[in-house]
Parts: structure tokens; sequence; C-alpha cells
């Protein structure tokens, strides 16, 4: 029997400041992330069809230069995996994310790109009510002081977006769901990574995640093909710009730093975001809504530096 080999997360005692170059990548990664919400606002076409071809095409070229190469030569039956539970753990959490890009651009067609991309990055909130209720892991009083910022800068959020109309809210409360199905993703991987090669349990997340959403557009009647060029281009970018390069040069980051310092830099995608949505779409947010992102990002930033970073 083939014996796989496993990365094994470095301890974070172990972990040193970030070097210019690993800053350098962390902005390059935030600023890649930030282009979703974007990429998703100039597109025409349905969301959770925006949502497959991300997943699907940010799947297709790590299947075909990454996986299939090493699959060949470690554990072809089992594709990387040492259990099935754990396979079957991988797809779950690919459900979790496909259905999240799916409701997250939704919700981006209702609210504004500050609103949702804001309310989106409370999935540590989400993270850390999972974790009492499921593994008892308590919190710190800084964790709990910055909880209690990032849900009051929602609620402010939410209730100056309510008094734009109903759909500002409907698209918060979906942004919100959103969070959550991503916090869920984050349990799940929390629980396999440990135990499975970085490059195939992307490769089952991002297959699974594209399936259901494939399922989830056929069952719908969505249109899949006859797109424009433009569309095309979209579908690509969202892949090649925000999952390969965004996601996996930040989750390539967490082998040399801190999760904590990671996380934090995560906060920079809503600025990014409405930064790009001035710029290119001359979208501003409010003084109250700009009011609620600050404390959003504000209380997620105490409950990042108040946690454990072992944890």
């Amino acid at each position: 029997m083939t014996h796989l080999r496993t990365e094994k997360a470095k301890p974070s005692a172990n972990l040193g400041s970030p070097t210019a170059a690993q800053y350098g990548y962390l902005a390059i990664g935030i600023i890649a992330l930030s282009f979703a919400a974007i990429f998703v606002r100039l597109s025409d076409v349905a969301p959770p069809v925006i949502a497959f071809y991300r997943l699907a095409f940010a799947w297709v070229p790590l299947f075909l230069v990454i996986n299939l190469p090493r699959m060949r030569k470690t554990a072809v039956r089992s594709g990387g995996f040492a259990s099935r539970s754990d396979f079957y753990l991988a797809a779950a959490a690919g459900a979790c994310l496909g259905l999240h890009y799916a409701v997250w651009f939704v919700s981006l067609q209702y609210t504004s790109i500050g609103s949702s991309t804001t309310l989106v990055t409370l999935q540590p909130i989400f993270v850390v009510l999972f974790s009492f209720l499921l593994f008892k892991e308590r919190v710190s009083g800084k964790s709990i002081l910055g909880l209690v910022l990032a849900i009051l800068g929602a609620f402010v959020i939410t209730s100056s977006d309510a008094m734009f109309s109903r759909d500002h809210l409907y698209g918060d409360m979906l942004a919100l769901g959103a969070a959550v199905l991503i916090a869920i993703y984050l349990m799940i991987g929390r629980s396999v990574r440990h135990r499975v090669d970085t490059f195939h349990y992307m490769n089952v997340v991002y297959a699974s995640g594209a399936l259901v959403l494939l399922i989830l557009n056929f069952s719908t009647g969505q249109e899949m093909s006859g797109f424009a060029l433009r569309e095309w281009l979209i579908f690509i970018g969202l892949a090649v710009v925000s999952t390969l390069l965004g996601h996996s040069l930040l989750n390539w980051l967490l082998g040399s730093l801190r999760a904590s310092t990671v996380s934090i830099f995560f906060l920079g995608e809503p600025v990014g975001a409405n930064i790009l949505a001035y710029l290119l779409m001359n979208e501003m947010m409010g003084v109250r809504q700009t009011l609620g992102a600050a404390l959003v990002l504000l209380g997620i930033a105490f409950f990042l530096l108040g946690s454990n970073p072992r944890k």
C-alpha cells in the first residue's frame, strides 16, 4: 500500500513576523480577492452561473497541471485521501464553498459592494460561535469585545440599508447567509486539512463546489452557454485572479505565517473592494454604512488579536 505524504503545520511559536516580501504577497492576495465583487457586478449572467464557472475554471488547471501527475505517483485509488470520511468531508466543504459563492454573488445584485463584502467578512464571528457550540472553545475578553463591535457594525449597516429599500436589506441578509456558509466550509476544512495534502484537498473542494452549482443551475433552468466573449473573460478573471491567485496565495502563506496574521489581512478585502467600486463604478457607501463597516472591521481585528495564535 502506498504511503501518503501529507503536509504538517508548523508550530505557531516557530512562525516569525512577515518579511517585506511576505507583506508584498499578502497585499497582492488581498488586491486579487478584492476584484471578485467587481467582476460579479460587471457581469450580466445569473450569479449561480458565475459561481459555477469561477470554481470550474479554477479546478481544471489545478487538476490537469498539479493533481494528475501527483495522483499517478501517490495513492491513485484514494486520490490523496487516507480515508473515505475525509474525502466526503472535503466534498461537503466544497458544496458549502459553492453555495457561499452563489448566495454572495446574488447579494451583490441587491446591495452595495461595500455592505456585501463587509458583512461576508463576519465569517470569523460565526466560526467562533460554531467552535464554542461544537468544541466548547473559550474566547478572551478582547475577542468578546471584538464580537460585540462587529455585531454592532453589522446592525448599523443593515439598518441603514433598510432605509434605502427592502432590496438592500435582502442583499445584506444574503451576505450574512454567505458568511455562515463560508464559516461552515472553514470548520469542515479545519477537521480535514491537517491529514490531507493541500492540492488534493483543493481539487476535491473545487470539483465538488462546481458540481453542486452545476446541479443547481440545471435544476433552476439557468442558461449555461451562449454568452458574449466579455462574460467568458469575467469568468476567467474570477477563476485566475480572485481564486487561483488570491485564495491560493493566502493559503500558501499560511504555511509560513501565523493564521491570525493572514486572517487580519483578509480584512483588507472589503476596503479594497470599496476603493475599486469607487474608482471603476463610481459607487460610494453612505456615512452610516461607512461607520458600520469601520465597526465591523475594528471588531474582527480585536477578535483575531484576542485569539490564541496556536488555535
